[in-house]
């Protein structure tokens, strides 16, 4: 009984770890966000693979073919919103992949993307030391380009896979602009353009097969390795759940 009880105590403290450690990790305007990690773990020739998400990526959808044994083509989509004022932010990609097949009880893929997004953002708020609202104004836009590599292990019906995304990311234009709403004056006012941004994004992802239909959590970090941290900040702790769609030959 004193083992079980302090077995509970020991996973309520991770869990509270793991919140404080995403809220302490999150920005509360997040200018890049990273859309969910394409897992699709192809199978063969044929295979169709189609999947949404919502977590912090907020709306990512995802769908590839396998158009031969070993090559298949993919897209990804995101739509993003906040929940305090209102805000905007669409990311459209395509890609090439490479898979192994499953044949095994491992497989892996390589997958290269290229992508293109815009954000804005607007919120009013009263700052505690002020007698007068500001309002923010942010917008940036940026195109990515994108290498990952996906491992899956198959232990049926569960699929526990490790992906890495490499990121580059050229950002065109960025600007936050605050101003004081009772007069007009500008706050501040931060602005930049054609700058790089270097991230690396680890996630691990468990999914549960039922047939054609699987759902599926996953979870990880976004590290940034190349780029000026006092421009904008990122999110840094993601969690994302979603559901996928299979057909192919093995599951018909």
């Amino acid at each position: 009984m004193m083992h079980k009880r302090k077995i509970m105590q020991t996973w309520r403290q991770f869990l509270f770890t793991v919140l404080m450690l995403a809220f302490a990790l999150s920005s509360c305007v997040p200018v890049y966000r990273t859309n969910t990690l394409f897992m699709p773990a192809f199978e063969e020739k044929g295979d169709f693979v189609a999947e949404a998400s919502l977590g912090t990526g907020d709306l990512s959808v995802n769908a590839g073919y396998a158009a031969s044994q070993n090559l298949a083509l993919f897209a990804g989509y995101q739509n993003r919103s906040l929940d305090d004022g209102t805000s905007g932010n669409y990311f459209y990609e395509l890609g090439l992949g490479w898979f192994s097949g499953q044949s095994q009880s491992i497989s892996s893929e390589i997958l290269g993307s290229f992508g293109y997004g815009q954000f804005s953002y607007y919120k009013r708020h009263k700052p505690i030391f002020s007698d007068s609202h500001h309002q923010r104004f942010i917008n940036t836009d940026h195109m990515r380009s994108a290498l990952q590599y996906n491992l899956h292990f198959h232990v049926s019906p569960m699929t526990f896979s490790l992906g890495s995304r490499f990121v580059y990311a050229h950002f065109n234009h960025f600007e936050d602009l605050i101003i004081r709403e009772a007069t007009g004056s500008v706050v501040n006012h931060e602005t930049a353009s054609n700058f790089a941004r270097i991230y690396l994004e680890p996630m691990g992802t468990l999914t549960l097969n039922v047939k054609q239909i699987s759902v599926f959590a996953q979870s990880g970090f976004v590290f940034l390795l190349h780029g000026d941290t006092s421009i904008f900040s990122h999110d840094v702790f993601t969690m994302n759940f979603g559901i996928r769609y299979r057909m192919n030959h093995l599951n018909r």
